[in-house]
C-alpha cells in the first residue's frame, strides 16, 4: 500500500513539523546508547523495525514482547556489524581492484575473517541469552559463507 501526505490527518502532521525539527536539530543530538554501548543510526534502524512490528496490532504489547524485540533487535545489529567487518575485510584482501589469488588463499582468507566476524559477534552485548543468539550467529555464519561465494568469482 502506498501513502500519500495528504492520507496523514492535517493535525499528525502539524505535530511532526514540530517534532522532527527538534529532534534533529544539531544541539538536540546525542551519542545513543543501548546497554551501555553506542549504537549507530543504521543499528538504531533494527530497534526501530523490531518496536514497530510489535506495535502493529491494536492491543498494546506484552513487556514480553518488549523485551523479545529488544534482544532480536541486538542480534541483528550485532550480526550487521559482524557483516560490515567481513565484507570491507574480503574486500582489502581480495576485492575487484587487488591482483589475483589463488582459491586457498581466498578460502584461508575467508575462514580467518568470517572467525573474526563470528568473534566480534560474540563479543556484542546481546539480550535473549546464547539461546536465543544461536539462531543469528547461524545466520551470519551463512551470510559469511554465501559472501565469500562473490569473491571466489571475481
Amino acid at each position: 500500500m502506498i501513502y500519500v501526505l495528504s492520507d496523514i490527518e492535517p493535525d499528525f502532521r502539524k505535530q511532526l513539523e514540530e517534532l522532527v525539527p527538534l529532534v534533529l536539530h544539531p544541539k538536540n543530538l546525542v551519542v545513543k546508547r543501548i546497554g551501555g554501548q553506542k549504537v549507530k543510526a543504521k543499528e538504531l534502524l533494527h530497534y526501530f523495525k523490531a518496536y514497530t512490528a510489535i506495535y502493529q496490532g491494536n492491543e498494546l504489547p506484552e513487556p514480553k514482547s518488549m523485551l523479545e524485540a529488544t534482544a532480536e533487535a541486538n542480534n541483528l545489529s550485532a550480526v550487521a556489524s559482524a557483516k560490515d567487518m567481513y565484507s570491507s575485510s574480503m574486500e582489502e584482501i581480495c576485492g575487484g581492484n587487488k591482483p589475483f589469488m589463488s582459491t586457498a588463499r581466498i578460502e584461508s582468507e575467508h575462514e580467518r575473517v568470517k572467525d573474526k566476524a563470528m568473534t566480534l559477534f560474540q563479543s556484542r552485548r546481546k539480550m535473549g541469552g546464547d539461546d536465543f543468539s544461536t539462531k543469528y550467529r547461524d545466520t551470519l555464519e551463512k551470510v559469511c559463507s554465501n559472501l565469500s561465494i562473490y569473491y571466489f568469482v571475481i
